[in-house]
């Protein structure tokens, strides 16, 4: 929803070459920002008080992880494919 107006404002200020710019730079800063921001667990989080993690702990339940199934791949189709000629 914001990409392609910025995109346009970017496009009709500075030029095509600086949308890629615009673009790579904010998509790093915002990579940035969630490895320093974001964590797996409240355990692994630096700057949580211990009341915080202690009341995660208690009204937080465990989700059960879901077992992946793999499905088999029929061959035929894979060699057949018009993409792939």
């Amino acid at each position: 929803m914001i990409a392609m107006p910025l995109c346009g404002l970017v496009l009709k200020a500075w030029g095509w070459e600086f949308v890629f710019y615009v673009s790579g730079v904010l998509g790093l800063t915002w990579c940035v920002a969630w490895w320093l921001l974001v964590f797996d667990t409240p355990d692994s989080h630096p700057r949580i008080s211990h009341e915080e993690k202690e009341y995660l702990k208690e009204n937080l339940t465990e989700q059960p992880k879901e077992k992946v199934r793999e499905k088999k791949i029929n061959r035929k189709y894979v060699y057949v494919c018009l993409a792939i000629l």
